[in-house]
Order: C-alpha cells, then sequence, then structure tokens
C-alpha cells in the first residue's frame, strides 16, 4: 500500500490491532486512488487491509478483508487512541474516494484517524455490492408501477446479484 510521508513503522505506530479478542495485522498496500496532491505537509496516509473473522462468535470462521486508511500528521502522539471515523448508511463506503476531507481536522494535531469500509461495501471484500438491484430502485421510483410488479423486478434484481 501506499504511504504518504513516513511509514507507520517510523512513525512508533503499532501495526496490530485486536479483533474479536485475537490479534488481527493490518497489511499496508497501495492506496486505492491517487493520493491527493494537497496533503498538508507532514501528514500520513497509509493504505491497507484487515482480516476479519466473517462470524465474530467463530474466531475460525472464514475471513473477510477490510479496506482501511489511516491518517496520521506528524507531531502527533504515536500511543495516543485514534480517532474511528465511520460511515453512517447501510452499503455506503468512506474509501470509495481519497478521504480529502479528513487531512484537515484539527483532531489528527493530537491523535491519528482511521477509516475503514464496512463490511461487504465497497473496497472491503467480499462486495455485497448490487448494481442491478440499484437500477430495479430507481427504475421503480421513476415510474408508478404496480406493487407486484416492482416486487418481482426488485426479487430478479437480488437474484441476479447472488
Amino acid at each position: 500500500m501506499e504511504s504518504v510521508g513516513a511509514s507507520p513503522n517510523e512513525l512508533g505506530i503499532d501495526e496490530d490491532f485486536a479483533v474479536g479478542g485475537s490479534a488481527a495485522s493490518f497489511e499496508e498496500g497501495d492506496c486505492w486512488w491517487e493520493v491527493p496532491a494537497d496533503v498538508p505537509e507532514g501528514t500520513a496516509i497509509t493504505c491497507g487491509t484487515i482480516d476479519v473473522p466473517a462470524d465474530h462468535d467463530d474466531p475460525d470462521s472464514e475471513t473477510i478483508s477490510l479496506a482501511v486508511a489511516r491518517i496520521h500528521r506528524e507531531g502527533a502522539p504515536a500511543d495516543a487512541p485514534p480517532l474511528l471515523y465511520l460511515h453512517g448508511g447501510p452499503g455506503g463506503d468512506v474509501l470509495g474516494t481519497a478521504p480529502e476531507g479528513l487531512l484537515a481536522n484539527d483532531a489528527l494535531d493530537d491523535r491519528d484517524l482511521i477509516t475503514f469500509d464496512q463490511r461487504g461495501s465497497s473496497r472491503s471484500t467480499p462486495s455485497l455490492n448490487c448494481p442491478e438491484k440499484e437500477v430495479a430502485v430507481l427504475d421503480a421510483l421513476g415510474a408508478a408501477k404496480p406493487w407486484a410488479e416492482e416486487l418481482t423486478a426488485n426479487q430478479a434484481a437480488v437474484t441476479a446479484c447472488y
């Protein structure tokens, strides 16, 4: 993953995270988008993934891979608890594009900011994105069809995805 500025290890950042009672490692890799040219000086964006159990109650279950970005500003204490930024809606994403709006956050003076695409969304895998369902919903909003016809179209769209 691409890191702008110093690497997490150079900044004293521990890359192991506790997930479901066990340690999960952050795998650094390239960012999914071009890093913005106007990243403030002394600010590092590190992208990567962390694999977590698909079933929280079964640490031996299949894993899913969460896309993660960590923003660190030089001078912020590496041992300060990070600020976690979450997307608010179901199925939305944070990392579909570069998190430019988060780069100027004053909280970065005191702590890192970590954000990730939640299970099933955007850059995390497996993806639960269903473009066919989105088209069916937009079609239903754009035309007044009988409810049974809209339901059938939505069921067919979901079946096409999964």
